[in-house]
């Protein structure tokens, strides 16, 4: 009786040494493959550029109109107003410095832009939800 609980132990001995070379392979799979996670098709590239250019600068123009019209007419310049103008600058803001670095990252997968841009770009992003 106590051999065959050797005998299992053993087995079960081999059995994690087999499932640990697995993970260990695995591992080094996954490493050396690290730097694609996802090959993105030139095509959808395009189209997702032109569709988050296209919002960025919508918002930045639209949001400027906002400005214009409550900063020229006498008759917006209320409380209210003045709220919706704030509003829009920070719209602008996100706009100009958050949506592209962003999209970029996003679609690159890394950060390949200088570590202060990243801080920058979330610095924004973070002002912006306050």
């Amino acid at each position: 009786m106590h051999q065959h609980g050797t005998e299992n132990v053993e087995i079960m001995n081999g059995t994690f040494q087999n499932i640990s070379m697995n993970l260990s392979v695995t591992n080094d799979t996954v490493s050396s493959n690290n730097d694609v996670l996802y090959d993105v098709p030139p095509a959808i590239i395009i189209l997702l550029s032109c569709c988050y250019g296209l919002i960025s600068l919508i918002s930045i123009i639209g949001n400027f109109c906002v400005l214009v019209i409550v900063f020229t007419s006498r008759r917006m310049r209320t409380v209210t107003n003045y709220f919706i103008a704030n509003l829009a600058v920070a719209d602008i803001i996100i706009g100009m410095f958050s949506i592209p670095f962003q999209f970029q990252a996003a679609l690159l997968q890394r950060w390949v832009l200088p570590a202060f841009m990243c801080a920058f770009a979330h610095l924004f992003k973070y002002y912006q939800s306050m």
